[in-house]
């Protein structure tokens, strides 16, 4: 904590027009004096780091020293964040344009989708109450509509920033801060660009397979983009390339890894995820009767390197659902700032288990007895809550090509509780979006995308 002291070193209370407020951050790993000029007492720093970024980005017009504390002071950024942690929001984004918006029946809407033009980004405050600060409620409001010609693919959200991805046209990238709403330049890959002058016309951009997320090193305090490459070659008689690229934000080029990643195939979105400076993904047969059954791939966000961690066989030999309905009955998470796995035992449990990285050791924490009956008829995603002990369901049921009955419901998975989350501030078309998988967790931040 900063503290402010008189010329005889004493702690000084009284006012004065101009004070310095000088001190470390012991997690960032440095160390930043600041001056304040008239915000002269920490009591204005400990106000301001626990405001929303809304009300920031207006009082950076109060003064320069304002200006300078909120957009430039890591140690301020790193304070705000640190506190924004104890309060998440939910995020989603949705298409602007729908095929028939008219088409509902009983509160159900078709799903069809013209091709996106723009969407809408919504953010929605998560109340809490009762016995561990349950997520009882959640509001959207919209914070701003963005030009979706560009991008196929949103990477994170890690630290208050989201990526937008084009996988296939320029495969480039930019990154948002959803709080503050700065924006990165587009960062082209010529990684394509460079296969196609090497084998000509019959190279085809659109056979090959690209798998990326958001990322950060803690120790440099620098965002990078990930991206796993798999590329088919116009002569089929040659093997596939596998190539990791990484773009760190701040820069304006891609860069290649030394290392070739292993198990470059990635067996769904929901088994890829940031912990704690660390990308992980399952391989395609990760929890499968196929061999290599047990593999979690780990890639380094700050030295670049892939490492490989088994899972246990007292967790892949347990019985359990292997039918996929929509997908997978596995989910990576981040809970309680570790890496989680998510698996569906049977219609109505689900068992959660945590891994410590520093010790290669897998914990059993969790057997979740579900409000409902987990089956074909029905989707359920887990959402992990930044900062707190719970987990977010999300549910609907999809019956003759309609969705119906959407839920949320937050689960402590400390004490064990379930509790139905309310969804306010959304229309019925909004509420259909919810269903999709365009829905994640984050937190506020004023951590600077460029």
């Amino acid at each position: 904590m900063r503290k402010c002291y008189n010329k005889g070193g004493q702690l000084d209370g009284r006012k004065k027009k101009k004070q310095k407020c000088t001190g470390n951050i012991s997690n960032t790993g440095t160390s930043t004096s600041t001056s304040f000029g008239l915000v002269g007492d920490i009591l204005t720093c400990e106000i301001l780091s626990r405001l929303p970024v809304k009300s920031l980005m207006r009082f950076k017009c109060v003064c320069k020293n304002w200006q300078f504390l909120i957009a430039n002071d890591m140690y301020f950024i790193n304070l705000h964040l640190t506190r924004s942690k104890t309060r998440p929001i939910l995020f989603m984004s949705f298409p602007t344009s729908l095929e028939n918006p008219t088409e509902i029946i009983d509160g159900v809407i078709y799903d069809r989708v013209l091709e996106r033009k723009t969407e809408i980004l919504l953010t929605a405050d998560l109340l809490s109450q009762g016995r561990g600060n349950a997520v009882s409620a959640a509001k959207f409001h919209t914070v701003r509509e963005i030009d979706a010609s560009f991008f196929d693919t949103m990477l994170g959200p890690v630290n208050g920033l989201i990526g937008f991805y084009d996988s296939h046209t320029t495969c480039g990238v930019s990154v948002c801060d959803v709080s503050t709403r700065e924006v990165t330049p587009w960062i082209k890959s010529t990684l394509l660009e460079d296969f196609e002058e090497e084998e000509g016309d019959k190279f085809n951009r659109y056979m090959q397979s690209v798998d990326s997320m958001l990322g950060f090193d803690p120790a440099t305090k620098v965002h990078k983009v990930v991206s796993i490459w798999s590329i088919t070659h116009a002569d089929y008689n040659r093997d596939r390339d596998v190539v990791c690229e990484v773009l760190t934000i701040g820069d304006d080029k891609w860069t290649r890894t030394d290392e070739i990643p292993p198990y470059n195939t990635i067996s769904f979105r929901r088994a890829l995820v940031y912990v704690n400076g660390f990308v992980y993904y399952a391989s395609r047969d990760f929890m499968t009767s196929e061999p290599d059954n047990d593999k979690i791939v780990a890639f380094d966000v700050g030295s670049e390197k892939f490492t490989v961690i088994r899972v246990p066989k007292f967790i892949i030999d347990q019985p359990r659902e292997t039918k996929r309905f929509f997908g997978s009955s596995i989910t990576l998470l981040e809970v309680d700032c570790r890496l989680a796995l998510l698996c569906k035992m049977s219609g109505y449990v689900v068992k959660l288990w945590l891994f410590d990285h520093n010790h290669n050791d897998w914990s059993e924490v969790a057997t979740i007895e579900l409000p409902y009956l987990w089956d074909e008829g029905r989707k359920v995603h887990f959402l992990s809550v930044p900062g707190m002990d719970q987990i977010i369901l999300k549910s609907y049921l999809w019956t003759n090509n309609l969705i119906h009955g959407l839920s949320f419901h937050s689960y402590n998975w400390r004490n064990k509780t379930f509790m139905e989350v309310q969804i306010n501030g959304m229309s019925i078309r909004d509420a259909y979006f919810l269903s999709s998988n365009r829905v994640t967790t984050m937190v506020e931040s004023l951590w600077p995308a460029h």
